[in-house]
């Protein structure tokens, strides 16, 4: 049986770049989020795949954690990291946002939705 909780790698990679003190925040969230909400992987190939968040607010990563893409999604956009292959730092490998919402705003609001979604539960959207 794979215990697939402890089986995730996440431990805190090397940001680079642009917003590294907001990557920190983000990846310390991702770890007590991880640790208070385990969800259960969906298999794809070799790797178990991991979601966190609702309410439009998403961070999907592999057991390999940020090793390898980590991606996350708002409202108002999308970030994707992945780590270098050369130097291992992870960096912001793009930024998805029709409006033009700046990158530090989406991580913010990532961050606070996600934390509003498990602090509140979901809601509905009209």
């Amino acid at each position: 049986m794979v215990k697939a909780h402890s089986a995730v790698n996440l431990e805190r990679p090397l940001f680079k770049g642009e917003h590294v003190e907001l990557l920190n925040e983000f990846y310390d969230l991702v770890v007590r989020l991880w640790g208070e909400h385990y969800t259960s992987p969906v298999f794809a190939g070799d790797e178990m795949i991991f979601a966190l968040g609702g309410n439009g607010y998403a961070v999907v990563f592999s057991h390999l954690g940020f090793k390898t893409l980590v991606e996350t999604s708002t409202p108002q956009g999308a970030i994707e990291l992945r780590a270098d292959p050369d130097s291992g730092a992870v960096t912001i490998a793009r930024v998805t946002s029709p409006e033009g919402v700046p990158t530090d705003d989406l991580l913010r609001d990532l961050m606070k939705g996600i934390v509003d979604y498990y602090e509140r539960g979901p809601q509905l959207r009209v």
